[in-house]
């Protein structure tokens, strides 16, 4: 299992953290989804054999936000 914190530009309130949670969730790959709109961060909880940084980073964006780093660590 992964850890993996983003700095995502563009959170700006609820809407933008459910759109951002609805499109990391439907990977099966995926068990938690943390948005904290304050922070402009999310974190996930992944396991990488189905899943990647590149692979979370693109889901977020094609929502629409910018990935500004990653930060990746085991759990």
């Amino acid at each position: 299992m992964q850890r993996l914190t983003l700095n995502v530009e563009g959170i700006s309130c609820k809407h933008c953290a459910h759109s951002i949670m609805k499109a990391l969730l439907i990977n099966s790959g995926i068990t938690e989804v943390d948005v904290k709109i304050e922070e402009k961060k999310v974190y996930v909880k992944y396991t990488n054999t189905q899943l990647d940084q590149e692979k979370i980073k693109n889901m977020i964006e094609d929502t629409g936000y910018h990935v500004k780093s990653m930060e990746e660590k085991n759990v």
